[in-house]
C-alpha cells in the first residue's frame, strides 16, 4: 500500500510518473494522427465534427493523467524529481494534445471549405515529432542515457526547423497567392499558426525534460 507524505496509508497504488509522461506523450502522438486523418480525408467543415469525439477522448484521457500526477505530487512523500520540475513537465506534455486538438475544432470552426494542401503535410511532421517524443521517454526514465537522448531530442528540433521552415513559406504563399481573399488567408494564417505552435510545444517539452536529465545526473 501506497503511504500519504503523512505516514499513513492510503490504500492506493503510488502513481508511475514516468509511466505517466509517457502516456501522456502516446496520446499526444494520438492525436496528431487524428490530425492526419482529418486532413487525408476531408470532404467538408460539418464532416470534421465527426472526427471531434474522437479527439475530444484523447484530450481528456490526457487531462486525466496530468490530473493524476499533479494529485500524485500532493500526497506523495518521495517523487523521482522536483515537484515543480513534474508540473512543468505533465502540463507541457498535456499541452500538446490540447493544441493539436485545437487546430481540429478550428477547422470545423471556422467552416473551412477545402483542405489546404499545406496542412497534411505539416500534420504528418507533428506525427513525426510525437513519435520522436515518445522513444525518447525510455531514456528520459534512465537518466543514464543522456547521449541517446540528446539524439532523440535534436531530431525532434530538426523536424520543428522544419516546421517552422515550411510555415515561413506557407505563409508568403497565402498573402501573396490570395491576398484577393482575405477571409482565406485570416482563417488559414490563424491555423497554420496553430499548428506550427504544436510543434513548438513538442520541442519544448523535450528542451524541458533534457534539463530535468541534467539537473538530476
Amino acid at each position: 500500500m501506497a503511504k500519504h507524505k503523512d505516514g499513513k496509508k492510503t490504500g492506493k497504488a503510488k502513481l508511475d510518473y514516468y509511466e505517466s509522461f509517457l502516456k501522456q506523450a502516446q496520446l499526444a502522438h494520438e492525436e496528431a494522427k487524428l490530425l492526419v486523418e482529418v486532413a487525408e480525408n476531408f470532404t467538408s467543415a460539418e464532416a470534421i465534427r465527426d472526427y471531434l469525439p474522437r479527439a475530444h477522448e484523447l484530450e481528456n484521457a490526457g487531462d486525466e493523467v496530468n490530473h493524476a500526477v499533479l494529485h500524485a505530487i500532493d500526497v506523495d512523500f518521495i517523487t523521482p524529481f522536483d515537484r515543480n520540475d513534474i508540473i512543468e513537465l505533465t502540463n507541457a506534455l498535456d499541452d500538446i494534445a490540447d493544441s493539436i486538438e485545437e487546430v481540429m475544432q478550428r477547422m470545423y470552426m471556422f467552416d473551412v471549405h477545402f483542405m489546404h494542401r499545406d496542412v497534411l503535410p505539416l500534420a504528418k511532421l507533428l506525427v513525426k515529432a510525437t513519435a520522436l517524443l515518445v522513444d525518447a521517454m525510455g531514456d528520459f526514465k534512465s537518466f543514464k542515457k543522456f547521449g541517446a537522448f540528446i539524439e532523440t531530442m535534436q531530431k525532434v528540433n530538426d523536424v520543428e526547423e522544419e516546421v517552422d521552415a515550411a510555415y515561413m513559406e506557407v505563409m508568403r504563399r497565402l498573402f501573396t497567392e490570395d491576398n484577393d481573399n482575405p477571409v482565406r488567408v485570416m482563417v488559414w494564417s490563424d491555423l497554420f499558426s496553430h499548428i506550427e505552435d504544436c510543434a513548438d510545444r513538442i520541442d519544448e517539452a523535450g528542451i524541458l525534460m533534457g534539463n530535468i536529465i541534467l539537473r538530476n545526473s
